[in-house]
């Protein structure tokens, strides 16, 4: 079991966690702190509005971050991955429409990835740490 979670294929509960921990000596201890905020997460925070508003103009119907920024280890080279969820109807124009809108609203460099575009083994891993705006 334990090489399920060092292979990321499962993620252990909190409970099972504390076990494993204190199994090896140690103890678990739980604390909040504030979450890393990055200039560009700070970017998108400011203008998520005119960024949500503006790309579902051009047919999304949900807007997510993924990848560097929503896992908050985005550096200044970083770009921007949105995932949009569209109809089929929306077409490579309006894709493109919507990158641009995004890249100058944001001021930095924007990927968009439908999610009807992703291809079965990535599609649950970048379901499960994409962040909705």
């Amino acid at each position: 079991m334990v090489s399920a979670y060092e292979s990321r294929r499962r993620e252990p509960s909190v409970e099972t966690l504390r076990r494993i921990v204190e199994s090896a000596g140690f103890d678990l201890s739980r604390a909040l702190s504030p979450a890393r905020s990055t200039p560009l997460h700070t970017r998108i925070r400011e203008h998520r509005n005119d960024l949500v508003r503006s790309l579902r103009a051009e047919g999304a119907r949900s807007v997510s971050v993924f990848r560097s920024v929503a896992r908050g280890n985005d550096g200044v080279d970083s770009d921007v991955d949105l995932l949009v969820d569209i109809d089929d109807s929306v077409g490579l124009f309006a894709l493109g429409r919507m990158r641009s809108k995004a890249e100058e609203i944001l001021s930095s460099p924007v990927n968009i990835v439908p999610v009807n575009s992703l291809k079965p083994d990535l599609r649950s891993h970048v379901l499960a740490e994409a962040v909705r705006l």
